[in-house]
């Protein structure tokens, strides 16, 4: 038993290196979610750039140009790298020097990217409204539409009770930014709008915005909420203006 214990603390004096050595390793690790967190920080910095330069696009004519022009707005020269593949992201040179009121749909419009994927298969996307898509998720693709289901029948629930709230009208719906805005009190979902498989914001239909639910006519055939794009099992989901969340294949 004595030799043991005379060995013990330099046992543990192993241990404690190793852990310290291993353990930030471990914890650490960056995710997709780090990725978007540099990727929003970076659109932030475009923002405030425009700003100040009447309304017109950086240099996006390469990487090194974008971060140059960029960086004294971002003033962290870490946010234009990947923090998990270490590479810079990719502007989108044909907005070099544009002027950003004429881009239509601008939460449509990529600014910049991941210029390779991450070892799970995603990949970030910066959008010129601000948003930061997550798309090609292994998992969630291997998930099927399940996820995407739940999120509709959570936005329905929140808009049940919107409708609760006011006088059985249900939100607008210009747009699925619109919505987020009418629901987000009773969600508390900032994602709300969003399918959590393709990173894409739902399409909703404008025609039943401010109706009355009980008086929409045929509310089962009438579609209220649908993905914008397919999963990559290719199915899509479709809330009713009844409530019901159905899946469909695309062809």
């Amino acid at each position: 038993m004595r030799p043991f214990l005379l060995y013990l603390p330099a046992l543990l004096l192993v241990a404690v290196v190793l852990g310290s050595v291993l353990a930030p390793a471990v914890a650490g690790a960056p995710s997709a979610a780090d990725c978007a967190a540099n990727l929003k920080a970076v659109l932030a910095a475009v923002q405030l750039y425009v700003q100040d330069h009447d309304d017109t696009m950086p240099s996006m004519t390469s990487a090194g140009n974008f971060e140059k022009s960029v960086l004294p707005y971002a003033k962290v020269r870490s946010h234009f790298l990947c923090p998990i593949t270490g590479k810079p992201y990719q502007p989108n040179y044909t907005l070099s020097g544009k002027a950003r009121s004429s881009l239509k749909n601008p939460g449509a419009v990529e600014v910049a990217w991941d210029a390779a994927r991450h070892p799970d298969g995603t990949r970030c996307i910066g959008y010129a409204d601000g948003h930061v898509a997550i798309t090609g998720a292994k998992p969630a693709a291997a998930a099927g539409p399940g996820a995407c289901v739940a999120r509709l029948t959570k936005l329905k629930a929140a808009a049940d009770k919107y409708a609760g709230a006011h006088g059985g009208k249900l939100p607008p719906m210009p747009s699925a930014k619109a919505v987020q805005a009418a629901l987000g009190t009773y969600a508390k979902d900032p994602k709300l709008t969003v399918c959590p498989i393709t990173g894409q914001a739902y399409s909703f239909n404008p025609t039943l915005g401010g109706k009355v639910a009980r008086q929409v006519k045929n509310p089962g055939a009438v579609r209220a909420a649908w993905d914008a794009k397919p999963h990559p099992d290719r199915t899509r989901c479709v809330l009713s203006a009844a409530g019901k969340v159905t899946v469909e294949k695309v062809k």
